[in-house]
């Protein structure tokens, strides 16, 4: 009798010991898939990158800005749209979603609202109220009315006002991007890099 308890107990702990390990080992498998990934997003977009840097230091986007800052998060936006860059972990996985679509709208708004500059090789800007003012002044003396006029005072005064609505437009875009990202690195570093 007592052999039998002893082998029941000596199968039960050998059964758990072999769940166990078998656990640990999808676990780990898991913790290095989304280790990968963590590494690929930190390659693609570095947080000590120049891109970083002008999103946390400056990100004001209703001035000139350098045409390669968008280039690394071009590259994010691509990595993400890769069928198998995804996280395993639900909570990391969650936040590169939230990453991935603020990516989209920050992309989508400077697709709107940004061009090559004229005057600076090399940059992107928004319309500034100098090329406003010279396009309200260049249309309304096509049209024969005054500089003065009413009218073209109206049309100073929305394209101002526009003007000012895209730059904040930019910069919120911007800062829920940097926002995303950042929340998505604690979160990783939390959940990965402090489990190895």
């Amino acid at each position: 009798m007592a052999n039998w308890i002893q082998w029941i107990v000596t199968t039960i702990l050998k059964g758990t010991e072999f769940f166990t390990g078998k656990n640990r080992g999808l676990h780990d498998m898991k913790q290095k898939k989304d280790q990968e990934l963590l590494n690929r997003i930190k390659q693609t977009l570095p947080s000590s990158g120049s891109t970083i840097s002008y999103l946390l230091t400056k990100h004001d986007f209703s001035v000139e800005f350098k045409d390669d800052l968008l280039a690394p998060i071009d590259s994010l936006d691509r990595l993400f749209n890769q069928p198998d860059n995804y996280f395993l972990d639900k909570e990391l996985e969650k936040k590169r979603e939230k990453l991935a679509n603020a990516l989209k709208d920050f992309r989508q708004v400077i697709a709107e609202k940004i061009f090559r500059s004229n005057t600076m090789p090399g940059y992107y800007t928004i319309v500034t109220i100098d090329e406003i003012a010279r396009g309200i002044l260049s249309y309304s003396q096509r049209q024969g009315k005054s500089p003065n006029s009413d009218e073209v005072r109206a049309a100073f005064g929305e394209a101002h006002r526009q003007f000012e609505i895209n730059g904040r437009e930019l910069n919120s875009a911007a800062t829920k991007l940097l926002t995303a990202y950042s929340e998505l690195l604690k979160s990783a570093h939390r959940r990965i890099l402090v489990k190895e």
